[in-house]
């Protein structure tokens, strides 16, 4: 039974797999000329490509794949690239293939929806597209990524909003360690498969909040005196800023958070790429922490500049099903801590920079008492308020009352 079984899934694969070469797709109409000649079933077919399938031709395969909302089983890349480009933001399929004799890995390009229109529009990565266009949020995940012995570089952020739950590799340069891909020659951290959920328990909590009321939580004021009364509490952890750019050194500590490894870039502040609203927003943001400078127990003059670049990652893991944006801003007296959604503008002295990732792991523990305690004041507030309007208006009529016998 067990050989009958392996041969029927063995004919089903081999069934169900095509070989598409880059010459079909430039010559003969396309991806989707392929599909209706032979009929394919997408969702179980295993795909293997060949010959320069680059750029033009992964834009093709994608374009037909997100129209159709379609996945892949299986994507072989062509073995005949030294570079294989893992589409950023759209898994094509479930299990992800690269063969041997790649020795180079990077990010191809991400799936831009113009802000004029309805219309998609498929493009590599560019800094001048991405201000003008609104990415679209990952489609799929990849169920196995196969990555082969003769890899020997992975550019920087190319598995940056990939969603992977399993990655197979063991070469000389990179290794599997604890759930994360790790060059084993700089020991820096390329990815990380989170095996971290959400507590059912924490979940349930969140529901009887109305749907995460972020506009509840207090504002920069009050971020710097939570910051400032929890800090004997926080464990410090080291950062090696020794011939090192802080904010590099705070990478590096940081990696070891699975949303943070997966999510962190660096953006440049001299090709004005910070987009316009959150520029605005932190200036905002800024411009009131500045009336809270008698808060620290040292002098404090923000920088106003904008020189340096600023590290940016997405947690998903402070708040259930909703992505907060996190920014640290290299100051004259430390790093800025900046959360747009919180309204959070803190100070992180560089005599407490090693407390960076214990905050950020506090944050995570605690938001949602946080929220709550928040919530509740007001509500407390507003239901005191009410009691006091009554009795003014039953002190009222019963003097009206009075007045008229």
């Amino acid at each position: 039974m067990i050989i009958i079984d392996f041969m029927n899934k063995k004919g089903d694969i081999m069934k169900n797999s095509f070989n598409l070469s880059s010459d079909e797709i430039r010559v003969f109409g396309g991806f989707e000329l392929f599909v209706k000649e032979n009929e394919i079933d997408i969702p179980n077919c295993n795909l293997t490509v060949s010959g320069d399938f680059s750029f033009d031709c992964m834009n093709n395969l994608v374009k037909y794949l997100y129209d159709e909302d379609q996945q892949l089983n299986s994507f072989t890349y062509s073995k005949d690239l030294k570079t294989a480009y893992l589409v950023a933001n759209y898994s094509i399929a479930k299990d992800i293939i690269i063969p041997e004799g790649v020795t180079n890995l990077e990010k191809m390009f991400f799936l831009y929806k113009t802000e004029e229109n309805s219309s998609y529009r498929y493009s590599y990565e560019d800094e001048k597209e991405k201000k003008a266009k609104q990415k679209l949020f990952v489609k799929y995940h990849i169920e196995n990524l196969y990555l082969p012995n003769s890899l020997v570089t992975i550019q920087e952020n190319t598995f940056s909003e990939a969603k992977i739950n399993n990655i197979t590799i063991e070469n000389t340069y990179f290794k599997m360690i604890n759930n994360q891909l790790v060059n084993i020659f700089s020991k820096e951290r390329i990815f990380s498969i989170s095996t971290k959920k959400i507590p059912e328990k924490t979940l349930e909590l969140w529901k009887n909040l109305n749907k995460y009321d972020l506009n509840v939580i207090y504002d920069t004021e009050f971020w710097i005196s939570e910051f400032k009364k929890i800090t004997n509490s926080l464990k410090r952890i080291p950062l090696n800023i020794q011939n090192k750019h802080p904010l590099e050194a705070l990478k590096t500590t940081l990696s070891s958070l699975p949303d943070f490894c997966n999510t962190w870039e660096f953006i440049s502040r001299e090709k004005n790429n910070l987009p316009q609203s959150l520029q605005k927003t932190i200036e905002n943001l800024r411009f009131t922490a500045e009336k809270y400078i008698n808060y620290y127990d040292i002098p404090v003059v923000f920088s106003k500049e904008d020189k340096e670049p600023i590290l940016h990652y997405t947690s998903e893991y402070i708040i259930p099903d909703k992505k907060i944006d996190i920014y640290f801003q290299l100051d004259f007296c430390g790093i800025n801590l900046i959360i747009p959604d919180f309204r959070m503008f803190v100070l992180i002295p560089e005599k407490d920079l090693e407390l960076i990732y214990s905050f950020l792991e506090y944050l995570e523990t605690n938001i949602y008492y946080i929220i709550k305690q928040v919530k509740d004041t007001k509500n407390q507030a507003i239901s005191d308020n009410q009691m006091k309007a009554e009795m003014e208006i039953n002190n009222q009529d019963r003097s009206n009352i009075l007045n008229s016998l």
